[in-house]
């Protein structure tokens, strides 16, 4: 299974919907990484050590960390950009939930993907 790690951006009602309908889903927010207030860079390191896939509301920033990462050629967990102004809370959580179940680890490696799906 794919371990996640929640950005500050993102959204809190997602992600107790994402818990309620997948407890055993593995994620792990920036606090609870004891990561609160720091850089965007400092996340994406702390990521990719320990390999989870940043999950973010973010559409500037972090994905730009991202990016320049991978064409640098620097490994990067990968990354799911939500945008909620297209959709709900509940209908995000249940995208996360889909990329859970249905991705290899390692497959989102070097990838950003965003939410709505298309």
């Amino acid at each position: 299974m794919i371990a996640f790690l929640w950005d500050e951006s993102a959204n809190e009602d997602v992600l107790r919907a994402w818990r309620h309908d997948m407890p055993n889903c593995d994620v792990l927010t920036v606090h609870e990484a004891q990561l609160s207030g720091v850089s965007d860079d400092e996340i994406a390191d702390w990521a990719r050590a320990h390999d989870r896939v940043i999950v973010t509301q973010d559409r500037t920033t972090m994905p730009g960390v991202v990016v320049r990462r991978i064409r640098s050629g620097q490994f990067v967990p990968g990354i799911v950009v939500m945008d909620l102004t297209q959709l709900s809370p509940g209908a995000a959580a249940e995208e996360l939930a889909l990329i859970a179940e249905a991705s290899l680890p390692g497959e989102l490696a070097n990838r950003v993907v965003f939410l709505p799906l298309r």
